[in-house]
């Protein structure tokens, strides 16, 4: 059985998989992976795109993967890891299903990200007349604070724990997520950032705009730094990965495995007037369309690229066309990759979903209103049609334990309300 690396990347835009960006990483993607050039997410932000990524399906809800889907854990053989690195990939979505071991949030030596600070006060929300107490919470947020948190493993503990964990050889399936280069995108974490950065606590307040969604909310030259300093996250994601990559190039089974490198979705940076990746819009090809390469065993097609539309559930179906004896059942709407079918590709958002073919694409929201660009098929415009809205939240309810409480405030830090 050939072992399966699943490398996904958060909202890393298709036009910056480019040598700009991704100096390090680019030769080794194009000499050993295929690319796919025209890849659509299944949604436009994590909740909404990760069940076509994992299990191939559309989100039902508040973002699960149905239960009748079968995800890549579940049908791939063996023994398998995860190392979610996000917040909204949890147990109540379905994305720890058929995992021997799951980490939402994986630490290098306990840390993971979190400040000194943030760790105390983690602590400390343990005891429950602390946790309700408001005067606490607000010298916690005025006076300790620090500004910009990260509340994510970043790439180089990333890379750290995928090495160490593969060191010893693979295991059936493994899922690593890097979170860079998701808002906040930090001054720190950024390689060649722009000159004369504004402070961290100018940059909060940047961030909370961005995270607003509404690009009218920044200044000319905001705008232009946050698109620098995305971009310097972007290459501080390529310098660790890259990394990662060159490792795996002298494993004995690198030869053998299926790779497959997804970004779940892209950014916004001021086009149709919006900014970031909320989760009521136009699911636009800023946020939808995302880079794609697989790196097939035995080095088959390396190198070559396709052009014709592709979603994230084909990943699932290529992994059971090309495995042997896998419980995988791919939708009957996705394909393996390099099979021009002519897909019916969706993606969704809370309030529209759009349908992507080769020829065209559809909107239709959920207002009852529809739009069609370039022509699409009698099929795809049914199947379109056929998909429930997803309702999508943030929260799950008021009484949360301290677990869901951590989760929450991470999710805050990265732009989420």
């Amino acid at each position: 059985m050939h072992p399966v690396v699943l490398l996904s990347v958060d909202s890393l835009r298709f036009d910056r998989a480019t040598e700009a960006c991704l100096g390090e990483s680019l030769p080794i993607l194009n000499e050993d992976f295929c690319r796919f050039e025209n890849a659509y997410s299944h949604g436009v932000a994590t909740p909404f795109a990760f069940p076509g990524i994992v299990a191939g399906v559309h989100p039902e809800g508040n973002g699960r993967i149905p239960d009748s889907a079968t995800t890549l854990a579940e049908g791939i053989p063996g023994r398998s890891t995860a190392y979610a690195n996000n917040g909204h990939l949890h147990e109540e979505r379905g994305y720890t299903r058929g995992f021997d071991r799951f980490e939402q949030h994986p630490s290098v030596d306990g840390q993971g990200g979190i400040s000194l600070v943030d760790r105390v006060a983690r602590r400390l929300q343990r005891i429950e007349s602390i946790r309700e107490a408001r005067l606490p919470k607000a010298i916690y947020n005025r006076y300790l604070r620090e500004p910009l948190p990260i509340s994510s493993l970043p790439a180089d503990g990333m890379t750290t724990i995928l090495r160490d964990h593969l060191e010893g050889g693979p295991e059936a399936f493994v899922w690593g997520h890097y979170m860079d280069p998701h808002l906040p995108y930090h001054p720190e974490m950024a390689v060649d950032p722009p000159a004369d950065v504004p402070s961290l606590e100018e940059l909060e307040d940047v961030k909370e705009r961005i995270a607003a969604g509404d690009a009218d909310a920044l200044t000319d030259d905001e705008l232009a730094t946050a698109r620098e300093l995305y971009d310097g996250n972007v290459r501080y994601f390529d310098r660790h990965f890259a990394s990662l990559l060159r490792w795996l190039r002298e494993r004995p089974w690198y030869d053998d495995a299926f790779v497959a490198v997804v970004s779940d979705h892209g950014e916004l940076f001021g086009e149709h007037g919006l900014l970031f990746h909320n989760w009521d819009i136009d699911p636009h090809d800023e946020v939808a369309h995302t880079p794609l390469w697989v790196k097939y065993p035995g080095g088959e097609d390396a190198g070559a690229s396709y052009d014709h539309v592709v979603g994230h559930g084909d990943v699932l179906a290529t992994v059971a066309d090309v495995l042997e004896g896998t419980a995988l059942d791919p939708p009957e709407h996705t394909a393996p990759l390099r099979r021009a079918s002519g897909r019916h590709v969706v993606t969704v958002s809370n309030t529209v979903k759009r349908l992507t073919e080769d020829g065209g694409s559809r909107f239709v929201r959920r207002d009852g209103t529809a739009e069609t660009r370039g022509a699409v098929s009698d099929e795809g415009a049914a199947f379109v049609e056929s998909l429930a809205f997803p309702e999508c939240r943030n929260s799950v309810g008021e009484a949360m334990g301290v677990e869901e409480a951590e989760r929450q405030r991470r999710l805050k830090n990265l732009g989420y309300r």
